[in-house]
């Protein structure tokens, strides 16, 4: 879960040298403006309710998720939209010869928090507004932030613009099935029972707010068939979706080889 600013969120253009340029602030949406609000408002326990919500496990999760990308340990990845930092440290412990492991998010909260947790390069950006030069990056990575890139094609667009030819794209999220008792159970869980038990154990009010904003943000995001897609449509090759368990599912996809012109 990962916040927007609207006075960091910038659209990016490219000039001939495939240097970024930041030109007039992009439109928020309605989904995009809210998580403003939430994510600012729980910005200091945000870290404590992951850890509760995961059970432990996120450290683990992102550790087994950068090594599936099988890449060298001087690739050079960004954390698109990177929240207090968890996957961009765990990138720089995954590739400790990279000359550039680069975090990403509009909310300047959450980048004072991944700079306090020991990310090296933090920057403003978002979707569609990525601060990196065409073909720069060998992979583009982005943790439970998916359900905020609006709109998707341009989102999409952009980090294909970024990655070298061959780079790599994993995208993390949580998939609520269209219908169904595990919907009507997470529907549940993330409204009736999640918010007051969090704020609780969390003691703060912020952080049920957090956990009820969850679900609306991942249960009016498109299913796992429309994403694939329109990764397609935006050029990426090898586009594939994995349900990992639960709630957990995976994108990954490839720039083509060729290079782009």
């Amino acid at each position: 879960m990962k916040s927007l600013d609207a006075e960091a969120l910038q659209d990016t253009s490219v000039n001939f040298k495939g240097e970024a340029q930041k030109k007039s602030p992009a439109r928020l949406t309605s989904k995009q403006a809210q998580a403003i609000a939430v994510y600012r408002d729980g910005a200091a326990i945000y870290d404590r309710l992951n850890l509760l919500m995961s059970a432990g496990s996120g450290n683990w999760y992102r550790k087994r998720a950068l090594q599936t990308l099988d890449l060298a340990p001087q690739a050079r990845v960004i954390d698109l939209a990177c929240g207090t930092g968890s996957m961009a440290i765990a990138a720089q412990r995954a590739f400790p010869d990279s000359p550039s492991i680069l975090a990403i998010d509009p909310t300047p909260e959450m980048r004072t928090l991944a700079s306090r947790a020991g990310v090296r390069d933090v920057r403003s950006g978002s979707f569609g507004a990525i601060p990196a030069g065409n073909s720069s990056y060998d992979a583009v990575v982005c943790a439970y932030a998916l359900r905020y890139a609006e709109p998707r094609h341009s989102a999409f667009v952009d980090i294909l613009r970024v990655l070298k030819p061959g780079g790599k794209l994993l995208l993390l999220e949580m998939i609520v099935p269209a219908r169904g008792l595990r919907r009507i159970l997470a529907r549940t869980l993330l409204t009736t029972i999640g918010p007051p038990f969090c704020s609780l154990l969390c003691r703060n009010p912020a952080a049920g707010r957090l956990v009820g904003h969850l679900w609306q943000s991942i249960s009016t995001l498109a299913g796992p068939q429309t994403i694939v897609a329109d990764l397609e449509k935006a050029g990426f090759v090898s586009v594939r979706y994995h349900h990992v368990g639960g709630l957990l599912g995976e994108f990954r996809a490839r720039a083509p080889e060729a290079p782009r012109t």
